[in-house]
């Protein structure tokens, strides 16, 4: 089921937030889906602009990666720019997704924005 939330990981308090989300992946992106993987979307992810710079994001992207490590899930992405100024750029997202496993692939549901999946990282 879409913006099915699968878990949310939020650090700060006061309204000084950081935060990103998985989801049950939107069907046309199932195509996507290896066998036998469970198929996630790495959505929502943002950091009060107080708290940039300070590591908050990488933060919440090492706990949602770490966590569908665990559960064996791949992630689907798509690199958009959300909230006020100063953000990151589509291309400087999709570095910063790629420092944490994301590869880019041909866009599948959303042309002219920046897709990217990472496969889940087995623990051995």
């Amino acid at each position: 089921m879409p913006d099915e939330l699968i878990t949310r990981f939020v650090m700060g308090a006061g309204g000084f937030l950081g935060e990103v989300s998985l989801k049950a992946a939107p069907e046309e992106a199932l195509a996507l889906a290896r066998p036998g993987r469970p198929l996630w979307f790495l959505t929502d992810l943002f950091v009060h602009p107080l708290r940039r710079k300070d590591g908050w994001g990488r933060s919440l992207m090492r706990s949602a990666v770490g966590y569908a490590d665990r559960k064996g899930a791949d992630l689907w992405l798509y690199a958009r720019p959300h909230g006020r100024a100063p953000r990151m750029s589509e291309e400087q997202l999709a570095v910063f997704y790629f420092d944490h496993g994301f590869v880019p692939i041909p866009p599948v549901v959303y042309p002219g924005h920046i897709e990217m999946v990472r496969c889940a990282q087995s623990k051995r």
